[in-house]
């Protein structure tokens, strides 16, 4: 059932030559992303120039998830973020901080102090284990913390009432006793399933659509910057050769490779690169111009009249750009698992 392990021919040169180092780079990329997602949720970014930075310094690492000075960069902003905040901040904000400070660790442990060069494969080979045990005690946490009985009733269940709020939102989910039972009852099982999953290599594959899949539903749903992160975190269970094999997918059907081709294109093109430097400078002025800028005069109200928003500016827009994302993204774990 599993796909076939690619030759030595098949694999590109980085690979052949580097795959941990390569896998830092893809885990860079999707580590920008969930920076990026984070941020977006309730215009976030806005909010100091600390937020600003973070902001800006995951966008750009987006394309170019290869550089190091970029990604220590973010981390660092995450870690100071998180250390200003505390102790308000939240259970996954916590834990990515963590993950972050992890990461750091591991580059800094991996650094040639004499040439000031990273050694890419020593690095992600140090963080990805210590990064396991983070993700599966999270897990385990998160399944152990809803053994009470405030959770397993209906009246009170978080599960219970987050389902209601997505079907009067709706319109089209079902509703009823058994409906709300499996809306408290199914996330005690999956989160308690996974980290069983995930430590033996033999169901781990299951166990990593099993995550994927549920965090693509409470991103749908509206929790994507933790769906972010989790999509994140859950790529250092990927195999080895995990990149190989989305790229042997991909080049096996003219039309993926059509596709992957005119989106590199695209993307390295003058059209893009000024399109996204006009989209940013016009989301930093509509954002300084209705966004909480107390940090920069409490009776900050400068072109507020003229935005008047009824929700944060480009928030739904990026949890719907993070569900194309998302979806693509489960979609070729599950073809290349096959």
């Amino acid at each position: 059932m599993g796909a076939e392990e690619p030759s030595a021919r098949d694999q590109g040169p980085e690979e052949r030559q580097d795959p941990a180092g390569t896998r830092l780079t893809w885990f860079a990329f999707l580590w920008a992303v969930f920076g990026v997602v984070q941020l977006a949720k309730w215009a976030s970014w806005s909010r100091s120039p600390v937020h600003m930075a973070l902001a800006l310094t995951a966008w750009w690492l987006l394309f170019r998830p290869g550089s190091i000075r970029l990604l220590v960069a973010l981390l660092v902003l995450q870690v100071v973020e998180t250390a200003v905040l505390l102790p308000w901040v939240s259970n996954h904000t916590l834990f990515t901080a963590i993950l972050a400070l992890t990461l750091l660790v591991a580059l800094a442990a991996s650094l040639d102090w004499r040439t000031g060069r990273v050694d890419r494969s020593r690095a992600f080979e140090t963080f990805a284990p210590a990064a396991r045990v983070q993700v599966l005690g999270l897990y385990f946490w998160a399944f152990f913390h809803k053994l009470n009985t405030d959770w397993l009733d209906p009246a009170t269940s978080c599960g219970a009432t987050l389902y209601a709020i997505w079907s009067d939102g709706s319109g089209v989910l079902p509703t009823g006793s058994a409906v709300t039972a499996g809306a408290i009852y199914l996330p005690l099982l999956i989160e308690g399933a996974i980290p069983l999953l995930l430590v033996a290599r033999r169901t781990r594959w299951v166990g990593l659509l099993l995550a994927a899949s549920f965090h693509y539903v409470l991103g749908i749903g509206g929790f994507y910057r933790f769906a972010g992160a989790m999509f994140a975190a859950l790529f250092v269970f990927t195999p080895d050769d995990i990149v190989t094999r989305w790229r042997a997918w991909v080049e096996a059907d003219e039309g993926r490779m059509r596709l992957a081709e005119g989106f590199r294109g695209f993307v390295r093109g003058p059209l893009f690169m000024w399109g996204t430097r006009a989209f940013l400078a016009i989301a930093i002025v509509v954002l300084l111009a209705n966004a909480n800028l107390t940090w920069v005069r409490p009776d900050f109200t400068l072109l507020r009249p003229l935005y008047a928003w009824p929700r944060p500016f480009l928030s739904y827009e990026f949890q719907a750009a993070w569900a194309v994302f998302a979806t693509f993204l489960l979609l070729a774990l599950i073809q290349v698992r096959r």
